[in-house]
């Protein structure tokens, strides 16, 4: 796994589901693009839907006459309207150490105008080793069609400006679109899923747990506050508490700190009956786990929306680990 300061963007490995649901490595990415050789299986697809993660395949191979010299390019084409628009990216390969890298590197000479050192194989970096072993083509032609495409963004040709004869420069925003509108057959990407993904990279608000346990989001407008009941709310501390995550089926293996937190916010004062609610809750036969899940999910997007609100709840595939995705540094406890 590497990661990139040059742009928002990370080299890792074949994703696992229970990867996929940590926050810590997928909470922010909003694209991955995919240039092993074997597409998705139906569990890490399903895992990275459930995300709102938008998927490409561009697979480069390891061994044959060509690497995938187009989907290279087409790549880097989309880590350049990634990079324009902020949006944080994984480049995935199966190890992560070679075709992922290749990716990156390339990107980086494309932006910058010169090769990111990373020692490979005696070569100064992955790119170059490529090269040379004829997997891609002589790093001088690889190096015109990358300058070519950094002329045609410094010239306004990649956002259509020239083409169309655009008076005046548009928007960001619209910047973006004009560029999204020329790959969107290549990548399959719609205008909606890039509204998606531009709403999704919104600024997420701080969430701030008073000292009474109430429940604002402290950045939106007019603070609003998400109100629970407090067997949900315990249920949602308990997962505040767990950023690595905790399958639903595994809650009984958390009751005696379930009940703590629940004791600690609740007005009730019969042990015995909170004790029955817990164990309700925690149950993998029980309903009560999943009503208050919904009602966790639902609080949050009347508020935030369908997309942004993905951030806050408690979320993941069947099975495996649940988590809330929200980075904990928003996370404020009086």
């Amino acid at each position: 796994m590497k990661t990139y300061t040059f742009t928002n963007l990370q080299a890792r490995p074949y994703p696992s589901v229970e990867e996929i649901g940590n926050p810590h490595i997928y909470g922010r990415v909003k694209i991955v693009v995919n240039v092993s050789d074997k597409p998705y299986s139906q569990d890490i697809a399903q895992a990275l839907y459930g995300q709102g993660i938008k998927c490409i395949y561009l697979p480069l191979l390891e061994i044959g006459p060509d690497m995938g010299y187009e989907n290279l390019l087409k790549a880097v084409r989309l880590l350049e309207i990634a990079d324009f628009a902020g949006l944080p990216v994984i480049v995935h390969s199966d190890s992560g150490n070679n075709r992922s890298r290749v990716v990156a590197e390339a990107f980086h000479y494309h932006k910058c105008g010169r090769h990111l050192e990373d020692e490979y194989k005696g070569s100064i970096n992955h790119l170059i080793y490529n090269c040379s072993i004829g997997l891609l083509p002589p790093i001088d032609e690889v190096e015109k069609a990358l300058n070519l495409l950094a002329w045609e963004r410094a010239n306004g040709v990649h956002f259509s400006l020239v083409r169309n004869k655009i008076a005046s420069p548009p928007t960001r925003e619209q910047a973006i679109i004009d560029a999204w509108h020329k790959l969107e057959e290549e990548f399959g990407i719609s205008i909606d899923d890039l509204e998606t993904i531009l709403e999704t990279s919104a600024s997420l608000s701080r969430l701030l747990i008073t000292a009474s346990n109430s429940i604002f989001l402290i950045d939106c407008e007019r603070k609003p506050e998400i109100k629970l009941d407090d067997l949900t709310k315990a249920l949602y501390f308990f997962y505040l508490h767990h950023p690595e995550g905790v399958a639903f089926k595994e809650l009984q293996d958390h009751q005696e700190e379930l009940l703590r937190i629940y004791q600690s916010i609740s007005p009730r004062t019969d042990d015995a009956a909170m004790r029955r609610s817990i164990e309700s809750l925690a149950s993998p036969y029980s309903p009560s786990r999943d009503s208050s899940a919904s009602r966790i999910r639902r609080a949050f997007r009347t508020v935030l929306g369908p997309h942004v609100s993905k951030n806050y709840f408690i979320n993941g595939p069947s099975g495996a680990p649940r988590t809330i995705a929200l980075p904990r540094d928003l996370v404020i406890w009086e």
